[in-house]
């Protein structure tokens, strides 16, 4: 557990400190900033004032950062095994007492903290401006920490345990290309007009949760466009994906230590 913690901070702490991190993070933070400035000072007073609940506008703010938050985190990510490869950090775990299935889970845990971070500061920053416009504290606090483990813990889970593990074996820079394409075709371009998998329970962007859980973005029948049973059937789906990555790549370390 000792050699776990040290690792899990150590990454964390190296992760934190990346100036990409925060300047992707700010970039996605400053677009919705900026729709809200140029909407007029009125509409910006009046973003909170609809027939909402607090319950339903805490799962809007968290799914509305989940949808390009986890692609900072994923493009990050898909580095931070393999340069312990390119800088011969790996080498030296090897040769101490430090096991591989520790070593990934104390990456993946580090990797993890550090990208979902940018996520709470951003909604949390866009809470308080709801409280000033009048949602209740304590109700919206509630609503955010159901928001944060329906909506964005299930997608960062999948899609850090990805990006770890594919660029071992697929070049990074191929990787991010491959994942920023991913994102957008697989979560949010429609299935009746392009062949993708948004519309299946592979769908990581939270959507499922947020209709399902949150009612969020009704049809025009007034009925969410999925149901609690498929929320909760595609956060298992994103954890079993996530668990098949993590023990794919638990495998290939120890393959490639044994070579070592």
């Amino acid at each position: 557990m000792k050699q776990f913690m040290g690792l899990v901070q150590h990454e964390f702490n190296m992760s934190i400190r990346r100036k990409s991190l925060w300047i992707g993070n700010g970039l996605v933070a400053g677009l919705f900033i900026i729709s809200l400035l140029i909407q007029g000072p009125d509409e910006g007073r009046n973003y909170f004032a609809g027939n909402s609940s607090t319950w339903q506008e805490a799962g809007d703010m968290v799914y509305m950062f989940n949808m390009l938050i986890p692609l900072v985190a994923g493009i990050l990510a898909s580095d931070r095994l393999k340069r312990d490869y390119q800088i011969g950090i790996r080498e030296l775990q090897i040769s101490s007492s430090i096991k591989d299935g520790t070593y990934l889970a104390a990456k993946y845990t580090g990797v993890l903290l550090s990208t979902f971070l940018p996520l709470v500061i951003s909604v949390w920053g866009l809470a308080v401006y709801g409280m000033i416009c009048g949602l209740p504290p304590l109700d919206l606090l509630l609503s955010l920490m159901a928001g944060f483990a329906l909506i964005s813990i299930p997608t960062f889970l999948f899609v850090v345990a990805f990006s770890l593990v594919c660029p071992l074996v697929i070049p990074v820079r191929i990787y991010q290309i491959l994942f920023t394409g991913y994102w957008f075709w697989g979560n949010f371009l429609s299935d009746k007009v392009f062949p993708t998998i948004s519309g299946t329970l592979l769908n990581a962007s939270g959507i499922y949760a947020l209709q399902g859980f949150f009612v969020g973005t009704l049809s025009r029948t007034g009925k969410p466009l999925h149901t609690p049973v498929e929320a909760v059937m595609n956060i298992v789906v994103l954890l079993v994906c996530a668990a098949f990555a993590m023990t794919a790549g638990r495998y290939y370390l120890s393959r490639k230590s044994g070579l070592a």
